[in-house]
């Protein structure tokens, strides 16, 4: 097979144009040969067909979503190169890249094999280093490994046996990339009704994982602009669910043994306790930063939990902060799927699931 004459295929919509032929430029200053219709097309040819044998003379292909819609002639871009992914011999990356203010959009209404990829996403500038490092790293088709000033774990086993994978084990949590990207989008600021996440699957699916390693690793290495600067707040129910989240609370600000007592005892007879404690902690904050609550494992409200009014007033704590109007508290729960049901018995907690959930399968070999 002969040598691929450029690195990248460029499909794009007409109206993003001016963004990726800066793009385009940029990409060559790193060594990357990129195809681009406007600087490859000759006049007076036919474009349709050089655009088919483009594909075949480029080694991978960048699909670029800008803030307009995809015009029908790139979805058959699009089409071609997986085509030419599945039937050629060797590789051929076919990467999906988010420019500067754009949005995915909802993952039913994109082609399936989209949804399955690792998206590169400029949310803020075609400059970013990190950005442009997965990008260059995926048009080679190469995995990215740390980023650009990132540490390398060296002498730490990799192997988690039956324990999750927390934030600080995210250098080795690999294999999930996509689906963790889908959870970024439902947590940026674009979507700021959206402040409550629910992620659901069967026992042993990894949900921990998926939100620690994943999720909130993500968060901290600032994949949502400003992100690395929200804090934390991560907790188990157990037995009694409001101690667990006042003690996560608590480790934000070092609060003493009195506060802590106090703060139970409010969480438990005020519902808006939660959102008036992340107002205070952030008051002097931005208004798009967050406190980031992730109830992991949250069926042992149910299983460990025999207090029906700490299950109440924790479950009202959650819901309030994530759906007061300006608040600033995101809501992550895990929660096995088998435990879906007993959601019902609370309406309010039964609707936000039903509307702000992701649904994790089994992980595969």
């Amino acid at each position: 097979m002969a040598k691929p004459e450029f690195d990248v295929f460029l499909s794009h919509a007409t109206s993003d144009k001016p963004v990726v032929e800066e793009l385009a430029r940029i990409l060559k200053r790193h060594g990357i040969e990129p195809w681009l219709d406007a600087w490859n097309l000759v006049p007076g040819e036919p474009w349709q067909e050089a655009i088919e044998e483009a594909l075949e003379r480029c080694a991978a292909c960048a699909v670029l979503f800008g803030p307009g819609s995809t015009g029908p002639w790139q979805n058959e871009e699009m089409r071609a190169a997986i085509e030419r992914q599945v039937g050629r011999v060797g590789r051929y990356p076919v990467i999906p890249v988010l420019l500067p203010s754009a949005e995915r959009g909802e993952r039913s209404r994109l082609p399936a094999f989209l949804v399955r990829r690792t998206w590169v996403e400029f949310h803020d500038s075609l400059e970013d280093e990190r950005c442009l490092h997965r990008l260059i790293a995926g048009i080679r088709g190469l995995a990215p490994g740390p980023g650009p000033g990132e540490a390398v774990a060296e002498g730490a086993c990799p192997y988690r046996g039956l324990q999750f994978f927390d934030v600080g084990d995210s250098v080795f949590f690999k294999g999930r990339e996509a689906l963790t990207g889908w959870l970024l989008t439902k947590l940026r600021p674009a979507r700021l009704d959206n402040r409550f996440l629910a992620i659901v699957g069967p026992s042993g699916s990894g949900k921990s994982s998926l939100a620690r390693a994943g999720l909130l690793a993500s968060l901290k290495s600032g994949e949502i602009p400003g992100s690395e600067d929200w804090p934390l707040a991560v907790c188990r129910p157990g037995a009694q669910p409001l101690e667990g989240l006042a003690v996560a609370l608590a480790g934000l600000s070092g609060g003493s043994a009195a506060t802590l007592s106090g703060m139970i005892r409010d969480l438990g007879a005020d519902p808006r306790m939660l959102h008036l404690t992340a107002r205070f902690a952030l008051h002097a904050a931005p208004a798009d930063r967050r406190l980031v609550v992730l109830i992991d494992q949250f069926e042992e409200v149910f299983t460990l939990c025999t207090d029906e009014v700490q299950r109440g007033a924790l479950i009202a704590n959650l819901l309030h902060a994530a759906r007061e109007v300006d608040g600033q508290t995101a809501v992550i729960l895990t929660l096995r799927s088998d435990f879906y049901g007993r959601c019902a018995a609370y309406p309010e907690l039964a609707a936000a699931i039903s509307d702000r959930s992701e649904l994790v399968g089994r992980i595969s070999e």
